[in-house]
């Protein structure tokens, strides 16, 4: 995963680059600052030996972008189907805390919610089979968020 972080002229400033230690980028990464300092980066990774294993995979950052821990992935999902669709996001939802969550959809239809920290599982709500979809944070759950005809529709995962 490689960080950069650039000036308001679009220079670059600082970059990092880190291993994903036995995954490889399978797809969307996501970025947090925590009101402490602490940056955590995740990125989809996927198995190098089994295209089906999916994992959120951590990278923690201090703020001049040095590393502040190996890279970690939390708890692997074997996907059932194809990836079709996936979605990372982080947020800090508690005062110096942040999570991170990937939602993957496969081509049976199913969505899944892996977490950056404990267990993946099917998620709560069924989503559209297909089209765009957003991650929202809450204070208990992650919600998702796609476009319905002319409305905006929401369902906690």
């Amino acid at each position: 995963m490689r960080v950069l972080v650039t000036g308001e002229d679009g220079r670059v400033r600082t970059r990092t680059e880190q291993l994903l230690r036995g995954w490889k980028a399978a797809g969307p990464a996501a970025l947090a600052w925590s009101s402490t300092g602490e940056i955590l980066g995740v990125v989809l990774g996927q198995d190098p030996r089994d295209s089906r294993r999916f994992a959120a995979v951590r990278i923690r950052l201090d703020a001049e972008l040095r590393e502040s821990g190996p890279p970690s992935a939390g708890e692997p999902l074997l996907l059932t189907g194809d990836l079709t669709d996936a979605r990372v996001a982080c947020f800090e939802q508690e005062t110096g805390r942040l999570s991170a969550v990937a939602v993957l959809r496969s081509g049976d239809g199913r969505a899944w919610l892996v977490p950056a920290e404990g267990q993946p599982r099917e998620t709560a709500t069924a989503l559209p089979r297909s089209g765009p979809f957003a991650l929202l944070p809450g204070l208990t759950h992650w919600y998702a968020v796609w476009a319905e005809g002319t409305a905006l529709k929401a369902a906690a995962l």
